[in-house]
C-alpha cells in the first residue's frame, strides 16, 4: 500500500506540472506511510521539502470502511448497468478503481494543503514557524483542547477548499490506470476514453463520476467520523460532517455540468444562466451518478445524539448551492456560511498560492 500511494502521489504531481493553473516551483513532495499512534489522518512535514505522511492505521481503517460498505458501493457503481454485483472480476475491477480514486483523494487533499498555500498561512496565523500541517495543527483533532470558533470556521474552509481542488483535478487530469482499465471493461460504446474524465461522454463519464463521489463519500464518511466528537463537545455552532459531503458533491455537479459560481454578500452568483446543454447535464447528474448513491448508501451517523443525514437529505440543497433559493437542510446553510469566507480569506492565501 505504501507503494500505491507513492506511485499514485508522483502520478498526481506529474499532471499538477503540466497545468496551465501552476505559479512558479514549488518543491515536488515526499510521501511516507507512518506507524505514528498520535496521528490520525495524515499529515505534512517540513523538511527540506514537504514530507506527505499518512498513518498506517488510518489506511488500514480506511480499507476495512471499503469492505465493511463494499455491497453499498458497488450498487452504487453498477447501478443501472447489465452486470452481476456477484461476479468476481467484475467486483474486482469495482475494489481496485475504488482503492484507486481514494488513495487519489488522500494525496491531492495534501497536495491541495501545500499548493495553496495553507500551511504558511498557518506560520503567518500563528507568527510562528509550524513545522507540520495536521489534524492538530488545523485545530480539529480529538486531544485538541484549546478549539476557538474561528479556528474551526477557518479550518474547516481549509479542508473544503483543499477537498473541491482535488476533485476538480481528479475529473480534468489524466485518469489513473485503474480506472481507465474499469471504464474500458464497463463500456466504450456509448462514450469515448480520453486523457481526462470531464472529456468522456456517455456510460464513462457517469461511472467516472459514480467512483469519484463513492469514494468521496466513504472517505468523508471515515475522516470526519473522528473529529466531529470533539467540535460537538466543544461548540453547539460547528461546521457539520455532512456539510463536507454536500460541498464535495455540488464540485463534482459543477464539473459535471461545467459550471461555476461565487458567494457576494452572502448570497450565491453566478456569472451568467447554464445553457440548455449544461441544464441536460445538471439533471443528468442528479439521475445517473447522485440518485444510485442515494438508493444505495447509508445514511451518514457521526454522532448518536445528532439524528443520521441521508443523502437525499443533501441533494434538495444542491441546487439551491448552485443557483440560489431558501436552503433547507443545516449543512446547506453551513456551506454557504463558509462559502461566505471566500473574499476574507483570499485576500490572505492569494500571496501564499503555487496554484490559481
Amino acid at each position: 500500500m505504501n507503494t500505491d500511494f507513492k506511485e499514485s502521489l508522483k502520478f498526481w504531481w506529474r499532471a499538477i506540472k503540466t497545468d496551465d493553473r501552476l505559479i512558479g516551483s514549488p518543491p515536488a513532495p515526499s510521501f511516507e506511510l507512518v506507524a505514528d499512534p498520535t496521528l490520525a489522518v495524515a499529515q505534512i512535514t517540513l523538511l527540506e521539502i514537504p514530507a506527505i505522511e499518512v498513518s498506517a492505521a488510518f489506511v488500514g481503517e480506511m480499507l476495512a470502511h471499503l469492505e465493511e460498505n463494499f455491497s453499498h458501493v458497488c450498487a452504487s457503481v453498477l447501478s443501472g448497468l447489465e452486470y452481476d454485483e456477484s461476479d468476481v472480476e467484475t467486483t474486482n475491477f469495482v475494489r481496485k478503481a475504488l482503492v484507486e480514486q481514494i488513495i487519489s483523494f488522500v494525496n491531492l487533499h495534501e497536495l491541495f494543503h501545500i499548493l495553496s498555500g495553507h500551511l504558511r498561512d498557518l506560520q503567518n496565523q500563528s507568527h510562528s514557524e509550524i513545522e507540520s500541517l495536521s489534524e492538530q495543527t488545523l485545530g480539529m483533532a480529538n486531544s485538541s483542547t484549546m478549539l476557538r470558533q474561528e479556528d474551526i470556521d477557518e479550518s474547516y474552509y481549509r479542508e473544503f477548499e483543499a477537498d473541491n481542488c482535488g476533485l476538480q483535478s481528479m475529473v480534468q487530469l489524466p485518469m489513473p490506470v485503474e480506472t481507465i482499465e474499469f471504464l474500458s471493461a464497463v463500456e466504450v460504446d456509448n462514450g469515448f476514453l480520453t486523457q481526462s474524465l470531464i472529456e468522456c461522454e456517455g456510460v464513462p463519464k457517469v461511472i467516472g463520476f459514480r467512483l469519484i463521489g463513492v469514494a468521496t463519500w466513504l472517505m468523508v464518511r471515515l475522516i470526519e467520523s473522528k473529529r466531529h466528537s470533539a467540535i460537538q463537545a466543544t461548540f453547539d455552532d460547528h461546521p457539520l460532517p455532512e456539510a463536507r459531503l454536500l460541498s464535495c458533491l455540488t464540485t463534482l455537479q459543477e464539473e459535471y455540468a461545467s459550471l461555476s459560481a461565487e458567494v457576494v454578500d452572502g448570497e450565491i452568483q453566478r456569472s451568467i444562466e447554464p445553457s440548455e446543454e449544461q441544464s441536460r447535464q445538471i439533471v443528468d447528474f442528479s439521475e445517473l451518478v447522485l440518485k444510485p448513491m442515494m438508493l444505495h448508501l447509508p445514511a451518514i451517523q457521526n454522532a448518536p445524539d445528532l439524528p443520521p443525514v441521508t443523502l437525499v437529505d443533501l441533494a434538495h440543497d444542491m441546487a439551491r448551492l448552485m443557483f440560489g433559493g431558501e436552503l433547507n437542510t443545516d449543512a446547506g446553510r453551513e456551506v454557504l456560511r463558509l462559502q461566505s469566507m471566500r473574499e476574507a480569506m483570499e485576500s490572505r492565501l492569494s500571496k501564499l498560492r503555487y496554484y490559481e
